[in-house]
Order: C-alpha cells, then sequence, then structure tokens
C-alpha cells in the first residue's frame, strides 16, 4: 500500500500541498478510512450509466487505485475524500504517482443535484493528468457503487507490529490498516456456480465484465464471468475471467 508513501512525501515537501491547508491535508489522511480498490478492470461501469454518484461510507476516507494511460501505463492514485454540509457534497483530492508524489486535482459532487465537477491543481503532462483526474473520479464511483451492495462485506489488512515497530524506530511512517472488499461467505458458491455455458445463439465465450443487479431487496454485486457458447471460440480481454470481489483487493497492487 502507498498510504504511507504519500504521508511521509507531504511530510518532506509541505509545497505538496500549499498554505494553511497542508495541516489539513495531512492529519485527514492518517485519520482517513483507508481503502484499496484494485484492478478497476473488474469494476461495473456503473457511475456512467445511474447518474449518481454514491455517498462517502465515512466522514473522511482514502482510495488507492491506478488508472491506466493511452500508453498501457499504470499510474498509481490516491483520492483523499470528506463530506460536507450533512453530507450533501463529497470532495475527493487526488494525488498521483508521477515525478515523485504531486497533487494533480479534484472532484467535487453535490449529491442533491447529482452535479460532479473537477479539476486541475496541476497539468504536466497535459495529457494524462486530465485522465487522471476523470478516471480516479469515475473509478472511486464505481467502487463506492460495489461496496453499498447487499452481498458485499468489507474487511480490514492489518499490518504486522513488528513491520511497524520497525519503521517507527527508522523514524518513518507506519503502514497503515486499510480495507478490501468481499463477497459475503452465503454468496460465494452461487456466484461460482453463476452460468458459464451459453446456448447455440449465444456469442463465442468471453468475460462479461462484473456489474450490479438492482432488485427490490437491494443491489447486489455479480462478479466477472465467462458467458458465451464455447464451441464458437473465445474473445480475449486484459482482465481475468472468475474473480470473486475479494480478489478486487487482494492487498498487492
Amino acid at each position: 500500500m502507498r498510504f504511507h508513501q504519500l504521508e511521509e512525501e507531504l511530510r518532506r515537501d509541505k509545497s505538496l500541498v500549499a498554505g494553511e491547508s497542508w495541516s489539513a491535508t495531512l492529519s485527514w489522511l492518517v485519520a482517513a478510512q483507508k481503502f484499496y480498490v484494485g484492478d478497476v478492470s473488474l469494476l461495473p461501469e456503473t457511475i456512467s450509466t445511474v447518474g449518481r454518484f454514491p455517498r462517502l461510507p465515512f466522514k473522511i476516507s482514502a482510495f488507492e487505485l491506478a488508472i491506466r494511460d493511452d500508453l498501457g501505463r499504470d499510474h498509481p492514485l490516491i483520492a483523499l475524500a470528506w463530506s460536507a454540509e450533512g453530507d450533501a457534497t463529497s470532495t475527493l483530492l487526488f494525488f498521483a504517482k508521477l515525478h515523485g508524489w504531486l497533487r494533480i486535482g479534484y472532484g467535487q459532487v453535490d449529491h442533491h443535484t447529482t452535479r460532479v465537477s473537477w479539476g486541475l491543481f496541476h497539468d504536466d503532462p497535459p495529457i494524462i493528468v486530465p485522465k487522471l483526474v476523470q478516471g480516479g473520479l469515475r473509478e472511486c464511483g464505481n467502487f463506492l457503487e460495489v461496496l453499498n451492495c447487499s452481498n458485499v462485506a468489507v474487511e480490514d489488512v492489518t499490518p504486522s507490529k513488528a513491520l511497524n515497530r520497525k519503521r517507527a524506530d527508522s523514524g518513518k511512517s507506519p503502514v497503515y490498516t486499510y480495507k478490501i472488499l468481499v463477497l459475503r461467505r452465503d454468496q460465494r458458491r452461487a456466484a461460482a456456480l453463476h452460468g458459464c455455458l451459453g446456448t447455440k445463439n449465444s456469442p463465442r465465450i468471453h468475460v462479461r465484465r462484473g456489474h450490479i443487479k438492482r432488485r427490490k431487496t437491494g443491489n447486489f454485486w455479480w462478479q466477472p464471468h465467462l458467458v458465451g457458447d464455447p464451441d464458437l471460440g473465445g474473445v480475449g480481454k486484459d482482465y481475468h475471467a472468475g474473480k470473486l470481489v475479494e480478489s478486487l483487493a487482494t492487498g498487492k497492487p
């Protein structure tokens, strides 16, 4: 995880967040409930279809993810997010590891009007940075949609005490406990048995991206799975078949 790396960079370089907001940013990063988003290619493309951004699970949250640029390079991204005005608005502050950590932009969500806006603090390189901010905002929203599903639970991943004692002795920031998403145990068998076979009218076998099914009893995450007729051949994708939600965040970026 990279939350501790960003904290150390903030402590070394106060110009990373100018003015009085430096102290608040640092304290919020330390206090935030931290989530590892994992492989964003497995997330559903929900935000673009439902037109709304979910509320944050905690008053202050932080999300670690990676956004891929047009050249296939993954750029580590951390979103520090907080809610205000009685949870009516959410703000996301984005830091990217480009040439060191940089505060690159922000997203602003009005939950009453469903309006989502964004802006930049840093635009070098000019082609990549806007896509990182927009992609980070979109994927954080998609992740929150999965988090809100009835068959998804949150688990903590806690670093070893020995590791953090060693880091403290060296004057380094601790490796933080972070949260991952897992399928509830009673849902795993049903998810694993979800149909992989097609009919004669099915397309070639391919991976269907994870998606959310909306029912009267709540929203439910449906993991990526194989569909189609294997006799017609296969269609390659750049993400893996058969992963459960727990595989979205293994704790290994």
